[in-house]
């Protein structure tokens, strides 16, 4: 019984013993780990305060550096409203331009149509002047052959009249008489079909005559 209560007891020390140990260990990962810590937060501590703490010199590169790139941004930005504008002045140019060639080949066309106008107008009259001097010559020739046809007609009445008076005194034979009478009516068939193209003519002339003068009214 005693026996008993010694291992008993034995057991509870060494039980107590062994807790006590593994409180120990288990204490001290917590005061390994809590120092860590600290040493980490005095290491980031020391890397902010090194960050803070200002160099003039650094300072003033990198401000030197951030105006140039500021300048160096505005410069584009001025350059390219300067381009832009530029060539919106340029397309305006160019539209303004157009227009104005538009207008003045416009006024050029006019111009040269006017004075062909103008020219055939002149031409016109010129030919016509000419058509109608060649109507009148025409005209005045025609005249002239009439004159003739009048003056064959009194020459082929005045044989008629010859050939009459040569029957009345037998002074041709019958054969003469005959080849007279057939040649005068030869000349009669001549002077009828002369003075028909004449009238042709005659007519053809007025007409022509008429159409100058109607041109002539409205030039």
């Amino acid at each position: 019984m005693k026996n008993m209560k010694y291992i008993l007891i034995v057991i509870a020390i060494l039980v107590s013993a062994g807790s006590y140990t593994a409180s120990a260990q288990d204490s001290s990962g917590k005061v390994d780990a809590s120092m860590k810590d600290k040493q980490e937060q005095l290491q980031k501590q020391k890397k902010d305060d090194s960050k803070k703490v200002v160099n003039p010199d650094k300072e003033r590169e990198k401000k030197k550096r951030e105006d140039k790139k500021k300048q160096t941004i505005d410069a584009k930005k001025k350059a390219s409203s300067v381009n832009k504008a530029g060539r919106e002045e340029s397309a305006k140019k160019m539209k303004e331009d157009a227009e104005m060639k538009k207008i003045r080949a416009a006024e050029e066309k006019e111009k040269r149509e006017k004075a062909i106008k103008q020219k055939g107008k002149a031409y016109g009259k010129d030919k016509a002047a000419e058509a109608k001097a060649r109507i009148d010559k025409k005209a005045s020739e025609l005249t002239m052959h009439q004159d003739r046809v009048d003056n064959a007609r009194k020459r082929v009445a005045a044989a008629k009249e010859r050939l009459e008076a040569a029957k009345a005194d037998n002074s041709l034979s019958a054969e003469e008489i005959k080849k007279k009478e057939e040649k005068i009516a030869r000349v009669e068939a001549n002077i009828t079909k002369l003075e028909a193209s004449i009238n042709k003519a005659k007519e053809k002339a007025a007409e022509q005559k008429q159409e100058l003068n109607s041109i002539y009214d409205k030039n």
